[in-house]
């Protein structure tokens, strides 16, 4: 991936993910990513592959050596002023980009940011008005944008999804990224992007949060682009040559913090290579997971499943993301991600003397709970089965051996707790967790209580 000298936007991604039948079946209805409510569907970033996109801004004063002001104007590409959209700002600290504070446009786009500590890296995000297109362009200094013109065949497990996301980058290191709403399957779909003026020479279209196809311009391909003006040809995006992730286990996509969790890579031609890094959703400048000397060099464009070990230090309550993108080309932007809910389950006690009780306790996701502020109540049943098993497959899992023995109510931190429950032998339990618009419903790990 090219680097960019100043960041002067950052590009979030709001894409999902499909689990495919082909491997091993998820809950379809999750589509592999955080549900749109969840703070962390609207904030996918992080080292190496950030997408830095920027904003159409007519000037930027550069964070400085000491506090000062950063004042700017939103435009359109035909340079007409773009009113209204939001501009957040960010700035890297210790290496970890963190979100500053947010500042909305004027009627004639202009925006202004005062009292802003220095830092070596800053960022601006900009999301437009209701009613237009969600767009950044990066560029240092004055510019306005230009546009370039990109055509589409869907024929993908995803050509369904409607909301694809567009990368360019031109030869010296500027680019652009834009988002569209109601992309369909007709093939092939035509669109415009928003681009900084100069030479693209790549670009990258994600479908989805775990699938991307991406173009680089052969001799005399290049996209010449100028301020107001839409470039001559079309790049062409193909969704059967896509690279993707898929994910396979656990079913539910929900385990507890330490575990191994298995992605498979599929359609990446053989010799392309991969890298990984992971992230927690909570805090959100949490250090990030490097997953060194893990590495992948496809022999083919079979499927192929990679483990992983999401940290011990992550939290219960919230999710974890597991991103792999391609490291033999330094300028591919394909970025594939997938998702995994966090949940504890425990028993009191794992050994217990006949006619003892037991009491089992954990903590899940729940939505509105972030930090301090409390969220939903929601419902959590736990299950007992007598013959060792994995976590149910079903949602209601009683035709496989397993039986209710409680049920129960978290608290606003996703806090449960039973009452006592006295088994009679030794059995396997797991807790089932109810879904909302934050969170897809799921089950916990299994545990063993034995009875003596």
């Amino acid at each position: 991936m090219k680097r960019f000298v100043l960041i002067i936007a950052l590009a979030v991604m709001t894409l999902l993910a499909l689990t495919p039948a082909a491997v091993a079946a998820g809950p379809a209805e999750t589509h592999g990513a955080p549900l749109p409510g969840n703070p962390v569907a609207d904030r996918q970033l992080g080292p190496p592959q950030f997408a830095l996109p920027a904003s159409p801004l007519a000037a930027l004063r550069a964070v400085g050596p000491r506090a000062s002001t950063i004042n700017g104007h939103l435009y359109w590409y035909n340079g007409t002023a773009m009113g209204g959209g939001y501009v957040d700002r960010y700035a890297k600290v210790g290496g970890i980009w963190t979100w500053g504070d947010s500042s909305q446009a004027d009627g004639v786009g202009a925006y202004s940011f005062a009292d802003v500590a220095g830092a070596a890296e800053g960022a601006l995000l900009v999301t437009y008005p209701a009613g237009g297109p969600m767009a950044s362009l990066v560029k240092t200094g004055l510019v306005f944008p230009g546009c370039v013109t990109w055509t589409s065949t869907r024929s993908g497990p995803w050509s369904d999804w409607e909301w694809p996301e567009v990368q360019t980058e031109n030869t010296d290191e500027s680019g652009s990224w834009n988002g569209y709403d109601g992309v369909t399957d007709a093939a092939p779909v035509s669109r415009s992007a928003e681009a900084v003026p100069g030479t693209i020479d790549y670009a990258c279209m994600s479908y989805w949060w775990d699938e991307a196809d991406e173009w680089f311009a052969g001799a005399g391909e290049e996209k010449a682009v100028t301020a107001g003006a839409t470039a001559a040809g079309a790049i062409p995006f193909f969704e059967e040559k896509a690279l993707r992730a898929w994910w396979v286990a656990p079913y539910w996509q929900s385990t507890k913090p330490g575990s191994t969790v298995t992605i498979s890579l599929e359609n990446w031609p053989a010799g392309y290579q991969a890298a990984f890094y992971g992230f927690k959703d909570y805090p959100f400048n949490a250090a990030w997971t490097d997953f060194a000397g893990k590495t992948f060099t496809s022999p083919d464009t079979d499927f192929h499943n990679l483990r992983f070990r999401v940290p011990s230090t992550a939290k219960p309550g919230y999710g974890y993301t597991i991103a792999a993108y391609r490291s033999d080309v330094a300028t591919s932007d394909v970025l594939l991600q997938e998702y995994v809910q966090l949940a504890s389950f425990k028993a009191s006690s794992g050994t217990i003397r006949r006619g003892g009780t037991v009491r089992f306790s954990g903590v899940v996701p729940t939505k509105n709970h972030w930090g301090s502020h409390a969220g939903v109540k929601k419902s959590v049943v736990i299950y007992r089965k007598y013959s060792k098993s994995g976590v149910p497959t079903k949602w209601d899992p009683t035709g496989k051996g397993w039986r209710k023995v409680a049920a129960v109510r978290c608290n606003g931190y996703g806090v449960f707790k039973t009452g006592l429950i006295k088994p009679t032998r030794s059995a396997w339990y797991v807790a089932r967790y109810a879904g909302d618009s934050w969170y897809w419903r799921a089950y916990t790990h299994v545990v063993k209580v034995t009875v003596r």
